[in-house]
């Protein structure tokens, strides 16, 4: 939380913030991607506020956009800070004279919720399932990732800043995989090759076996899909396999996104409830494996050599990695350090710090 209040007649305060900001310039690729998202959102949170029923697609009248169009502000000195009201949004009253919270209101407790963790208040926020489905698809897309070198703040009338982290995106994929069967679900990069809206469904040319993919997905996540037939995508659900256990066609696709090779920025690591600081942020670019199904990432000097199916994995694979190389250091016999060894623990105190107490140990 955080002590950024709202100036008189304001609504909503987005806040952008975090190394992307150090320069005081902010990305437009981050900007227009947050903003489109919480517009998204809005809708979402406006359509479950109004009863409407969600069938396979989510269509919305034009009269409906108008209404709930989100319109920004000028922008404010300092980080990234931008007024946001709704277009034509007013307070109604309940039956008991009490004033009944906007769909601004909702989507600062729907961040709220999944910065907590808290399903009980996701609930409260979003109580249809599908809505609440799709609520949560679209913060799976907006929220920052781990590596993302920036962080969201949202502010309401009334209310203590949330700001909302890497943590939060992984609470949200969780919640979004978690009545998945774990041996089912696969990621798959390919380049895309066409896309068949009436059928649901994208094809992809999978370049370990010079093969054509079908991947069919959940209607909700259509307007997700980007078409860009010069980059590669991933595509994420269930996975039937050939013999050699290589994918022949994707059905129950929950995710369809390009492929991201910009650089990924970590002045904080955490695992198993264990937390390091980095003094000076750690920037890695990551690069595809040689099958084009891979992240991968290196550091010689941290001994980091790591690969993943997702972002997010290979985020989580150099956290546990860090961590996992701190407790070494830190029970190694320091008598009889090899020189290899030596070299790593020297840069490890030098870039790192614990900011919670490891259980096994005290570090002097």
């Amino acid at each position: 939380m955080s002590g950024q209040s709202l100036a008189e007649g304001q609504d909503a305060l987005l806040r952008i913030t975090g190394p992307a900001t150090d320069d005081h310039t902010v990305p437009v690729e981050v900007l227009l991607h947050t903003l489109d998202g919480l517009q998204q959102a809005v809708y979402v949170l406006a359509a479950a506020k109004e009863g409407q029923v969600v069938r396979e697609r989510f269509r919305l009248s034009a009269d409906f956009r108008r209404r709930y169009q989100l319109l920004l502000g000028v922008a404010q000195p300092g980080s990234c800070a931008l007024p946001l009201h709704v277009r034509s949004e007013q307070l109604s009253f309940s039956a008991h004279g009490r004033s009944e919270e906007g769909v601004l209101s909702q989507l600062y407790h729907l961040l709220q919720a999944v910065q907590a963790g808290s399903l009980d208040e996701l609930h409260a926020v979003v109580a249809d399932s599908r809505l609440r489905d799709r609520a949560l698809r679209l913060m799976r897309t907006l929220l920052p990732k781990p590596g993302d070198p920036w962080t969201l703040g949202f502010t309401v009338q009334h209310h203590p800043e949330v700001v909302v982290t890497a943590k939060a995106a992984r609470t949200v994929e969780a919640w979004v995989s978690q009545d998945d069967a774990v041996d089912t679900i696969m990621t798959v990069t390919g380049q895309l090759i066409r896309i068949d809206f009436d059928q649901f469904k994208v094809v992809i040319r999978y370049a370990p076996r010079c093969r054509e993919l079908e991947c069919v997905y959940f209607p909700d996540i259509e307007d997700t899909i980007v078409e860009n037939r010069r980059e590669p995508i991933q595509v994420t659900g269930r996975c039937i396999l050939d013999a050699d256990g290589h994918p022949v066609r994707l059905t129950d696709v929950t995710r369809i996104e390009p492929v991201d090779l910009s650089p990924m920025t970590f002045d904080l690591v955490e695992y198993d409830g264990r937390s390091l600081r980095l003094d000076l942020p750690l920037t890695i670019v990551p690069t595809l494996d040689g099958s084009e199904q891979l992240y991968v990432i290196s550091d010689d000097e941290l001994g980091l050599h790591l690969s993943a199916q997702t972002r997010e994995h290979l985020a989580e694979e150099l956290s546990e990695q860090l961590v996992f190389s701190w407790d070494a250091d830190a029970t190694e016999d320091p008598s009889h350090p090899a020189e290899s060894a030596q070299r790593l623990r020297d840069t490890m105190r030098e870039r790192l710090r614990a900011l919670l107490p490891l259980p096994h140990y005290r570090r002097a």
